[in-house]
C-alpha cells in the first residue's frame, strides 16, 4: 500500500519529515532506497558541453540532490534501523562511478555515492544493517518515453518495475548483509534471483574494467 508524501530533498527538514512520518505511522523501518537526483534538464545530467563551459551550479546542484540528500537520507534511516538491528539501505548509483559517461559531475557524484555505500556499510555491519549500490541500465523513464530520440537505442531500455523487482529481491535475500558495500549490477542481481523483465529479457554481465 503506496502512502505518497511530497518532499523536495534539497531541504533537510522535508526529507527528515518524511522519515518521522514513517516512525510515527509504521512505527519502524525496514528499507530505504535512495533514488533522489536532481539536472538541469529532465533528459539527465548535460552531455552538450565541456565541465569548464558548464554553469558550477549544475555541479552543486547535482551534488546536492544526488549525494548530500543520500547522506541525510541515510543518517535517518540508520536511526531507525540501528535499535532494531535490522535494515537495507540501497543507493541508487551507476556504472558511471567508475567509468566516464559524458559528464565530469555525473562522474564524480556517482563514484561518491558508491563510497558513501562502501563507508556506512563499514560503520553499520555491526548493527546488522546493510548497505548496497544497484546500478540499473538505460531505464524507460517519462523522459525516455516523451524523448526517444535523444537515447541512442531506447529498445534496449528496462522497465522501471524490473528495477523494483531487483531491489525487492536484495530486500528479501536473508543473506544480503554478506553484500554490504558492494556496488551490485542490474545483470548480477537478476542472474542470481532468476528475474527477467516483463518481455522475458534478461541484462547480460558486463565487464566493470
Amino acid at each position: 500500500r503506496g502512502i505518497p508524501m511530497r518532499s523536495d530533498h534539497s531541504v533537510d527538514s522535508e526529507t527528515e519529515a518524511v522519515f518521522r512520518r514513517v516512525e510515527d505511522e509504521q512505527g519502524g523501518l525496514d528499507l530505504l532506497v535512495n533514488n533522489a537526483t536532481s539536472y538541469s534538464t529532465d533528459l539527465g545530467p548535460r552531455e552538450d558541453a565541456m565541465f569548464w563551459n558548464l554553469p558550477v551550479e549544475e555541479w552543486d546542484q547535482m551534488h546536492a540532490v544526488g549525494l548530500r540528500s543520500h547522506y541525510i537520507a541515510s543518517a535517518c534511516a540508520a536511526r531507525m534501523m540501528v535499535p532494531r538491528r535490522t535494515g537495507l539501505i540501497v543507493n541508487i548509483s551507476s556504472i558511471g562511478a567508475i567509468k566516464y559517461t559524458g559528464n565530469v559531475s555525473y562522474n564524480v557524484v556517482k563514484a561518491a555515492v558508491d563510497m558513501l555505500t562502501l563507508s556506512t556499510a563499514e560503520e553499520l555491519l555491526a548493527h546488522k544493517v546493510t548497505v548496497v549500490s544497484f546500478w540499473p541500465r538505460l531505464t524507460r523513464t517519462e523522459a525516455l518515453i516523451a524523448h526517444p530520440g535523444q537515447f541512442s537505442d531506447p529498445s534496449k531500455a528496462w522497465s522501471a518495475e524490473f528495477n523494483g523487482r531487483c531491489v525487492a529481491a536484495l530486500a528479501n535475500d536473508p543473506r544480503i548483509i554478506e553484500k554490504s558495500g558492494e556496488a551490485l549490477d542490474l545483470a548480477e542481481v537478476a542472474i542470481e534471483h532468476g528475474l527477467a523483465d516483463s518481455d522475458g529479457r534478461v541484462p547480460e554481465l558486463r565487464p566493470r574494467a
